[in-house]
């Protein structure tokens, strides 16, 4: 995964852009009102961070906008690089998809734990 973020058009600013951005996406979807949206939050351990007002939501809807993000994120990537790249740096396709949500999205992948237990859903089975 890193190995693909070396490349002149992958910034970290631009990974982390594409990760709120799917965040941004499923929140406006969902009929939620933003707060604010940033890359540099002030939060030690964070790169980027998206502020809704708060509102009771079925926690469904919060583990689809935690996934939204890693999943913004790996699309932005596989689409800047090339095959070729990753293929020489021996990064494939599930790597990066992989990465986006170990590198990318501790918080996301906290919400989507307690959204798999919360819906007694094994950690052996794939999401719907």
């Amino acid at each position: 995964m890193t190995a693909t973020l070396e490349s002149p058009e992958v910034t970290e600013d631009r990974v982390t852009a594409w990760h709120e951005a799917g965040h941004v996406l499923v929140y406006l979807l969902q009929g939620r009102s933003l707060r604010y949206v940033t890359l540099r939050p002030r939060t030690a351990g964070r790169t980027g961070f998206t502020a809704v007002r708060p509102r009771r939501v079925d926690l469904s809807s919060v583990a689809v906008v935690a996934h939204a993000g890693p999943l913004a994120q790996a699309r932005y990537v596989l689409e800047a690089t090339s095959a070729a790249d990753r293929l020489d740096e021996e990064v494939t396709d599930e790597d990066v998809r992989l990465g986006s949500y170990l590198l990318g999205g501790h918080d996301d992948l906290a919400l989507i734990t307690q959204a798999r237990q919360a819906y007694g859903i094994s950690d052996r089975q794939p999401d719907l």
